[in-house]
């Protein structure tokens, strides 16, 4: 089982090479099945997760307020 401090990192890279949300989404359900304590929200949140559709960083955490998007 990863740590909190796998995912910190792995999340750090995701952002730095600007991964997409798709690719975000199914590490984080590959996370769950393998911690059921993992928080997807927070690390889409530690990724920099922005909606691919008007590049606003979402204010609530799976949908994206300004163009009404869910993520």
């Amino acid at each position: 089982m990863l740590t909190k401090k796998h995912y910190e990192r792995i999340a750090l890279i995701l952002k730095e090479n600007k991964a997409s949300v798709s690719l975000i989404n199914d590490f984080c359900s590959y996370f769950k099945k393998d911690n059921g304590n993992f928080n997807p929200d927070r690390f889409k949140e530690t990724c920099g997760v922005v909606c691919e559709n008007c590049n606003n960083e979402p204010q609530k955490r799976n949908y994206c307020l300004k163009c009404e998007v869910e993520q």
